[in-house]
């Protein structure tokens, strides 16, 4: 979430890159409340490229879980899949094979009842993609008036808003709790919350977040 901007300030959304990634779970010592807090914002973000994948976690050869199983309470470590099969009988498959099992204590292995409703959450933001592709957006007229735009329901909301409450939603770094916008934003799904610290999740036009951030 934080990765949304340039180096030199543009949103990742005005440059129309598109992003390729994997979203991870099945982590030793992992909870389900760790699933749970992003699941239930994953509405929020809809806005945002969803992951390609939704992917268990591998034990990958020079990965810390591979190279320091103990340290992750990781044991019976074994060739990931049926690569054996590839190679004569009697050979060490797993010198030179690059992905793993093991066994480890995992909450969302434990209780994949209760993990489902993530993957649903992820599955259903794909979704959105696939149809008109949502924005959340703050924009500025000629006039300096700003504007929240917000499709990420499927209907459209447009709200006025302050040159204020945009750099409070615009900033590139985390920011703490703002009592001014907090209440307002987070009643939107306009945060997202990283333990204390909260993330704006619009976007805008490059000239006018400069304008807003000139020494950023």
């Amino acid at each position: 979430i934080q990765a949304t901007l340039t180096s030199d300030g543009r949103p990742l959304g005005e440059c129309r890159l598109k992003v390729n990634w994997n979203l991870l779970f099945g982590f030793p010592d992992d909870e389900l409340e760790w699933y749970s807090r992003v699941s239930d914002q994953t509405i929020n973000l809809t806005h945002l490229q969803p992951p390609a994948y939704l992917s268990h976690l591998s034990i990958d050869r020079f990965s810390p879980y591979y190279s320091d199983p103990e340290g992750f309470g990781i044991t019976d470590i074994m060739v990931d899949g049926d690569q054996e099969m590839l190679f004569p009988r009697g050979f060490d498959v797993g010198q030179i094979c690059y992905h793993f099992t093991g066994e480890y204590s995992s909450a969302c292995r434990t209780h994949p009842e209760e993990f489902s409703t993530f993957r649903e959450n992820v599955e259903t933001w794909k979704l959105s993609w696939s149809k008109a592709r949502p924005v959340l957006a703050i924009i500025s007229d000629e006039q300096g008036n700003q504007a929240l735009f917000d499709t990420r329901s499927g209907k459209l909301h447009i709200e006025q808003i302050s040159q204020d409450c945009s750099m409070y939603l615009l900033n590139p770094k985390p920011s703490r709790r703002d009592e001014r916008y907090f209440g307002w934003a987070q009643d939107r799904g306009l945060l997202f919350q990283d333990d204390e610290l909260y993330v704006g999740l619009p976007y805008t036009e490059h000239s006018y977040w400069s304008s807003l951030f000139p020494n950023a």
